[in-house]
Formats: structure tokens, sequence, C-alpha cells
């Protein structure tokens, strides 16, 4: 018993431990994985998940991705959830093509972009909708990264 005692607080430690600076982009897609075209200056950890609806309220729930880029099909009120969102308003300045979602925050009352759709690359024309979830470490980091994806700036 005390071994496995000893263990749970080694993988606890380690787990603390573990480098967090690097951003987490979270890709929920299909199965073949899409393109993700990411500025050379920004370290970023990409895993490609596929288009299940558990995993991305999983993934939610354990406050995991600084940048969640989700397939149209999976966001609904629960996923895009004003409350839980950073606002992108920043990255619409200027002239573009993008494709703003809009929320109304129910603290504030004011309504704000937080999502961006975005085309996907592969053979599947998806769409996918960009979001930074509030509990991100690295919220200026993952507006840069959205900013390279998109080709916006961040403001």
């Amino acid at each position: 018993m005390k071994r496995y005692f000893l263990v749970i607080i080694l993988v606890l430690v380690i787990t603390g431990c573990a480098k967090q600076d690097q951003l987490d982009v979270l890709v929920f897609g299909s199965d073949q994985p899409a393109q993700l075209q990411i500025a050379n200056n920004q370290q970023a950890n990409v895993e490609l998940l596929s288009n299940n609806y558990e995993r991305l309220i999983m993934e939610i729930a354990s406050h995991n991705g600084d940048v969640l880029v989700v397939d149209q099909t999976l966001v609904n009120t629960t996923v895009f959830d004003p409350e839980g969102l950073v606002p992108l308003d920043n990255l619409l300045a200027g002239d573009n093509n993008l494709t703003a979602l809009k929320g109304t925050d129910p603290n504030s009352g004011e309504t704000n972009t937080y999502g961006l759709k975005i085309e996907g690359q592969s053979d599947q024309n998806q769409t996918f909708i960009v979001m930074v979830p509030k509990y991100s470490r690295n919220q200026a980091d993952a507006l840069a990264i959205i900013a390279a994806l998109t080709g916006t700036s961040n403001k």
C-alpha cells in the first residue's frame, strides 16, 4: 500500500513539474490529419483528435488546450459558451474575409466575437471554429497563433 502511495505522489510531482510554457493546440476534426500552418517563431504542441463530441467535452472539462480548433459540426451552446471563452475582437480589425461567431457575455452583457471560422485544407473541405478558452495560461500566444492561422494581425 505504501508503494502505491509513493508512486501516486511521484506521478503528481512529475506532472506538476511538466513544461507549461508550450502552447497546446487541440484540433478536433476528421481522422485524417489536416494541415495546420503555424508561424515559425511560435512553439506549439499540435494534437490531432478525432471528430468526437465526448472527447471534446472531456478536454474542455480537464482544461486542456490553449487553442481549440473544432469541426463546426461539434460546436453547440455547450462548447460555444461566451462565459468560458476569450474575446477575439482584436483579430477582426481591418478588412478580412473571416466569419465571426458572436456571443453575449452573461456577466457584462457585451456582445463579442468568441470564435472564428476557418476552412480546412484537406480533401473533405471541412469548416473549423477556432476558440481560446479562458483557462488558457498562454492567452497572448494563443491569440498570436490564431492571427497566424487566419492571416490577421493581433492588436
